[in-house]
């Protein structure tokens, strides 16, 4: 008992607050184990939303499949397969606009939607494809973050990877103060009610890239290969033991 207070006392003393308490009387270090790699990005997804607003229904919804049959034309001549395009069916939603001198709502009309997504493996067919779909009123484009199709594998990985690096500093930690990390007393990859040591610092990804018109020219010659950072934590609490 008198060996257990102390560890805890000495981990306290080393500001190691891992294993600044106990359960069920025992002492714990509690670790958060990271792991992560930069790859080559591999996918580069571009969103097409082809809209019009108007009170003449047919009529927006011809303009509005003539524009969006252009743009999927150009992700096919931009090199990209049925498995890698996607497509939302056209919706149409009535618009209103509250005015305040009659105190009542006005019809607008009908906006009229469709939505394209396709997924590129490299920047050289994105770029084709920006410089070669519709522009004007009726279009709009955002870009998403490029990301890795492997990601899952990768992940699975990294667990592994975290997951030993999370043993080997609850080892090290123990060692500190002349004991060793026993079993553990849970495992997870979401942080619980402890205080834990270790983990990567991450910044967080940027914002998606949205343009219209007006800035697509200077969007697209921008766009450059990227790399993409791959991450995984686990929190995991080990038995403080002689």
């Amino acid at each position: 008992m008198f060996r257990n207070l102390l560890l805890v006392f000495l981990l306290y003393a080393y500001g190691l607050s891992a294993a600044a308490q106990t359960i069920q009387g025992e002492p714990y270090v509690a670790v958060h184990g990271s792991a992560k790699r930069e790859v080559d990005a591999d996918t580069y997804p571009a969103t097409v939303t082809v809209s019009e607003t108007s009170v003449d229904v047919p009529a927006a919804s011809r303009l509005v499949e003539s524009l969006f049959v252009k743009a999927v034309e150009a992700a096919q001549k931009a090199g990209a397969n049925p498995s890698q395009i996607s497509a939302l069916a056209l919706s149409i939603e009535r618009q209103n606009k509250w005015d305040s001198d009659s105190d009542t709502w006005l019809f607008l009309g009908n906006r009229v939607e469709r939505q394209l997504t396709v997924k590129f493996a490299g920047v050289a067919g994105l770029q084709s494809f920006l410089a070669s779909i519709p522009t004007g009123e009726h279009v709009a484009v955002s870009l998403g973050q490029p990301d890795r199709s492997d990601k899952s594998t990768i992940e699975s990985e990294l667990l592994v990877e975290a997951a030993n690096n999370a043993r080997q500093l609850a080892e090290n930690l123990a060692a500190s103060v002349g004991g060793k990390a026993g079993n553990a007393f849970s495992v997870s990859t979401k942080a619980l009610g402890f205080n834990y040591s270790g983990g990567l610092g991450l910044s967080p990804p940027p914002p998606p890239v949205v343009f219209d018109e007006p800035t697509l020219s200077a969007v697209e010659f921008a766009l450059k290969e990227t790399k993409v950072t791959v991450r995984q934590d686990i929190y995991i609490v080990y038995r403080l033991v002689d």
